[in-house]
């Protein structure tokens, strides 16, 4: 008996399926000035790696473009601590608006979790972070459409008391006769939090 044995190719083309991107939280807390109530301690948020967008798809065959919006305006600073070739940023501190956009979705993604933003002194006023961008999968022989997705990341700020400083003025007060009615010591009270 003999056995032949044949060979044959045949094509498969595997079409790209994209992935939309994902945030392992929808809402993140933090505390206003660190939760330092004896003085104002700046709160620089990271508010990329808390946002934790991640991509299913992680081969860098997709393109990213992403607008965030919804930040506050009063924020002190707004700024990425990474920058990488090929993804383009730009921050927008008046209106609280970030973009990034890149071709490989992987690197845009590393910036983005760079994103800092630091808030004003004693500012407790809840924000909701809007990011809407598009994807698309570079693979295969056309790549495929762009897809549009929306997200929403909600940032609690929570409010801490601060410590309130008396002035009593003089240490020692003027003597005053046994039996008066009353006597008048100015104390002044004040708050660092005035908002």
């Amino acid at each position: 008996t003999g056995i032949e044995i044949a060979i044959a190719y045949i094509g498969v083309t595997v079409l790209p399926v994209t992935d939309i991107p994902e945030l392992n939280s929808t809402s993140s807390i933090v505390q206003e000035n660190k939760n330092v109530s004896s003085f104002d301690e700046l709160l620089v948020v990271p508010i990329g790696s808390l946002l934790g967008m991640t991509l299913p798809d992680d081969d860098g065959s997709q393109s990213l473009s992403m607008t965030l919006t919804g930040f506050p305006s009063s924020a002190q600073d707004l700024s990425f601590a990474l920058q990488l070739l090929g993804v383009n940023t730009s921050i927008d501190l008046a209106t609280g608006t970030v973009t990034l956009t890149g071709t490989n979705a992987t690197d845009v993604l590393q910036v983005l979790a760079s994103l800092e933003i630091t808030l004003a002194n004693d500012d407790d006023k809840n924000f909701i972070i809007s990011i809407n961008g598009t994807t698309a999968d570079s693979n295969g022989i056309d790549g495929t459409v762009p897809v549009p997705f929306t997200l929403e990341h909600a940032v609690i700020v929570q409010a801490v008391a601060d410590t309130p400083s008396i002035d009593v003025g003089d240490e020692i007060k003027g003597s005053v006769l046994q039996d008066s009615d009353f006597v008048l010591y100015n104390v002044t009270i004040d708050l660092q939090d005035k908002d």
